[in-house]
């Protein structure tokens, strides 16, 4: 059973892999390129477990890239300072925990 369950998985991955947008992958990289020499501030927002993956998409993108002179990202998680998510959450509302940190930032 397991073995199906590694094959299945692995085949997956591969699908996923082999339709993987190529064109997409370079308009990112492109806006990434263009954000450093702007040294521009990228904002990453998760909720629930998607938090922690935006938490580690910064430490990639900041402290990973940086520490091996590859990239230089002004990069900034808004769900990894919990007490201000949580003071907005509480006194307006947990729909407005992303807005509020963003508002009047551009």
């Amino acid at each position: 059973m397991i073995k199906n369950f590694i094959q299945n998985y692995t085949q997956n991955l591969i699908t996923l892999l082999q339709n993987i947008d190529k064109n997409s992958i370079e308009e990112i990289v492109n806006i990434l390129e263009q954000n450093q020499k702007d040294n521009s501030k990228i904002y990453i927002i998760g909720n629930g477990g998607s938090a922690a993956t935006a938490s580690h998409i910064v430490n990639d993108l900041g402290v990973g890239l940086k520490r091996r002179n590859i990239r230089k990202f002004n990069v900034i998680s808004l769900a990894d300072n919990t007490p201000v998510c949580s003071a907005i959450a509480n006194d307006i509302g947990y729909d407005n925990i992303f807005y509020m940190q963003l508002k009047d930032t551009i």
